[in-house]
C-alpha cells in the first residue's frame, strides 16, 4: 500500500494486489486514521452488536455439569501443543485465547490451526498484552483490526466470535468495540492461579456447573498439570466443552435470532439504552 501527499492530507492508495489480498480474506476495509481497518466481511448487525456488547460472559451453562477451560496469553507452541495432545487423549474441548503478535509468527501458524482443526475455540487477546480501557477508541480499533487481519491469514475462513481482554479489564467502549467486530467479551468464574502445586487442587475442589475457569498457557501449573486437571473434572462427572458449545442456549445470539420457538420470536432489545 502506498500513501500519496496532497496538500495537508494523506490519501491512501490500495493497489490491485492489497485489494485483491483483503477480497481473499473475506474482508471489507475502511481506510481510519491513515491505517487499513479490517472488519469481518459480513458486516455485524446493530442488534447483535447490541446483544453481544450487553452481555459479557462470566458463566456458561449453570443448568448442567459443564466445565468450560480457557488458555490465555501466548505460550511457546510446545506447551499448546502439550494442553492440546491432553484434550486429545483424554477428551474434551478447550479455548485459547492468543494476541495478534503470537499469531503472526511463523512458528506458531501450525499449532493455531491445530487448535481449530482439532474443534477448539481460537480467541482474541488482542494484537498486543495491552490494557484495552486505557487506549483511544481509535487505538482499539486497530488492536482488533490488526488482529481479525492477521488470523484470516493464519486461519483463513475460521471466525473469531469471543475475545478476553488482558486482565480481564474492560469497559462499555471495550464491550461495544469488541462486539462491532462480532465478539462477546469473556471474562471468567475461577482462576486456577498455574503458578504453585495447588493449582490442580485449586480447580478441581472449586468448579461448579458452568463455571469459565482461566488458565494460562505460560504457566508451569497449568500446562504441565492440564492432564490432572482434565482427568479429575471428567471424574467428578463434568462435560468438558469450549465456549462454542458450554453456554446456555439464550447466550447464543444466533439462537435468539433464529429460534421462535424457544425464544418467543421477539425481537432483542437492548438494555443499555
Amino acid at each position: 500500500m502506498s500513501t500519496e501527499k496532497t496538500g495537508d492530507s494523506d490519501i491512501n492508495q490500495i493497489s490491485r494486489r492489497d485489494f485483491l489480498k483483503i477480497s481473499a480474506l473475506g474482508f471489507g476495509a475502511l481506510a481510519f486514521g491513515g491505517r487499513l481497518m479490517a472488519y469481518p466481511s459480513e458486516m455485524v448487525p446493530g442488534t447483535e452488536i447490541d446483544f453481544l456488547s450487553d452481555h459479557a460472559l462470566w458463566y456458561g451453562d449453570r443448568s448442567r455439569k459443564v466445565a468450560l477451560m480457557t488458555y490465555d496469553d501466548d505460550g511457546s507452541k510446545e506447551n499448546i501443543s502439550e494442553v492440546l495432545d491432553v484434550y486429545k487423549t483424554i477428551g474434551g474441548k478447550t479455548s485459547f485465547f492468543v494476541t495478534g503478535a503470537w499469531l503472526q509468527k511463523s512458528e506458531n501458524s501450525e499449532v493455531a490451526q491445530r487448535i481449530v482443526e482439532d474443534g477448539h475455540v481460537l480467541g482474541c487477546h488482542g494484537f498486543q498484552h495491552v490494557n484495552f480501557p486505557s487506549l483511544s477508541e481509535k487505538d482499539m480499533q486497530g488492536q482488533f483490526s490488526d488482529f481479525m487481519n492477521t488470523a484470516q491469514q493464519v486461519v483463513p475462513g475460521y471466525k473469531i466470535r469471543y475475545f478476553r481482554p488482558p486482565g480481564g479489564s474492560q469497559n462499555k467502549t471495550v464491550l461495544r468495540k469488541a462486539a462491532e467486530y462480532g465478539m462477546r467479551t469473556v471474562i471468567w468464574t475461577l482462576g486456577s492461579g498455574g503458578l504453585d502445586d495447588d493449582t490442580t487442587k485449586r480447580v478441581v475442589n472449586n468448579i461448579n456447573p458452568g463455571w469459565i475457569v482461566l488458565s494460562h498457557s505460560t504457566r508451569h501449573y497449568d500446562v504441565h498439570s492440564a492432564g490432572d486437571i482434565v482427568k479429575e473434572i471428567e471424574d467428578k462427572g463434568y462435560s468438558l466443552e469450549s465456549l462454542d458449545t458450554g453456554l446456555d442456549r439464550a447466550e447464543y445470539w444466533h439462537e435468539r435470532a433464529s429460534d421462535k420457538r424457544t425464544f418467543g420470536g421477539t425481537k432483542y432489545v437492548s438494555n443499555s439504552k
